[in-house]
């Protein structure tokens, strides 16, 4: 998951891939934030894919992966196939970038703005306008929904994590910021991960704030990878086009092999 946000944030993965016979899930809290620890210092996100490859190895997990990530957790994804490239059988890249680039400038004003707002419930309405597009927002809500619009439906959601995680460590959130901010994965490195895994997927949507689209551009004509630009979504397409991801996830997968049929 990306930048000081819970493993919550997969919720309509969860309930899709959770209860389909083909898979098995894991999601986890990163370093920083939810039921994981906050050490001080800054992390970076070869540290974060050692704390996953640790996971992996606890559950058994060391073959057949097909592996998520959003935005910094895209970044730690790409530490990840680096370092144990053997796990991995598909990589989706979502939101993300190889770093080094200069994110939107609304992206830095806004997080500038955010360091100095202590309260959670506070920020919850700036973050929602930075990681969905104004008409999303004022889009009916979903069925079910006690709320008219799925901004309302959305800011709901934020506030019950909130209230259920408690206020987030400051280590966690400096942490994590550090880690986006040096994370770099050069040409020869991405050129690594190409050769390793053969089915790799790359997302993005046209209205980004947080990353420049250009960043997925450039991953996927460098990992020669499927690519999807969405137009007018977004920066979290989990959540903001959660059928259409979940579909595209599902897809990506059986073009790998959902299993090694050699053992």
């Amino acid at each position: 998951m990306g930048l000081n946000n819970t493993a919550e944030s997969w919720d309509h993965q969860i309930n899709y891939f959770g209860n389909h016979p083909d898979y098995q899930v894991c999601i986890f809290d990163n370093r920083g934030v939810g039921y994981s620890d906050a050490p001080a210092g800054f992390y970076s996100t070869s540290q974060m894919a050692h704390d996953v490859i640790d996971l992996c190895e606890y559950l058994g997990w060391t073959k057949n992966i097909h592996l998520i990530g959003v935005s910094m957790g895209g970044m730690i994804s790409q530490e990840l196939v680096l370092a144990k490239p053997q796990y991995f059988k598909s990589l989706c890249l979502t939101s993300t970038t190889p770093g080094m680039t200069l994110p939107p400038l609304l992206c830095v004003t806004t997080l500038s703005k955010l360091m100095f707002i202590r309260n959670p419930l506070d920020k919850i309405d700036i973050v929602v306008k930075l990681l969905f597009p104004n008409e999303w927002l004022r889009a009916p809500a979903p069925p079910g929904s006690s709320h008219a619009t799925n901004e309302e439906h959305i800011l709901e959601t934020y506030r019950q994590r909130i209230a259920k995680r408690g206020i987030q460590p400051v280590n966690g959130a400096i942490g994590q910021m550090a880690a986006c901010i040096r994370h770099y994965c050069s040409p020869s490195r991405l050129h690594r991960i190409k050769c390793y895994i053969s089915q790799i997927l790359v997302i993005t949507g046209t209205l980004d704030n947080l990353i420049n689209p250009a960043n997925s551009h450039y991953l996927a004509k460098q990992l020669n990878a499927d690519f999807e630009c969405w137009e007018g979504s977004g920066h979290a397409l989990p959540n903001e086009q959660a059928e259409r991801y979940n579909n595209l996830l599902d897809l990506h997968f059986r073009k790998s092999g959902l299993i090694n049929t050699d053992d």
